[in-house]
């Protein structure tokens, strides 16, 4: 998201891949329907390998989360 917490497009094109999205939280999150968790996993710096970690040792919680990113990014966003 950067300095700003800008929502990036990248974000939405991961999502629009079937990939799971690790990202900082953008603002306007809510509005984008972007949900930890959910639809993608929220990092930050601290905890950002520990969550990676955490993620790739559940491959069907990664498949869902993911599946869940796809539907959003091509219900709700245009890429």
């Amino acid at each position: 998201a950067g300095t700003y917490r800008h929502p990036n497009p990248k974000y939405f094109e991961i999502m629009a891949s079937r990939s799971l999205l690790f990202a900082e939280k953008p603002l306007c999150a809510e509005m984008l329907e972007l949900r930890d968790g959910w639809n993608y996993v929220q990092i930050d710096q601290r905890n950002a390998l520990e969550k990676i970690r955490y993620y790739l040792a559940r491959p069907e919680l990664c498949e869902e989360i993911a599946s869940r990113g796809y539907q959003t990014a091509m219900g709700t966003h245009s890429c």
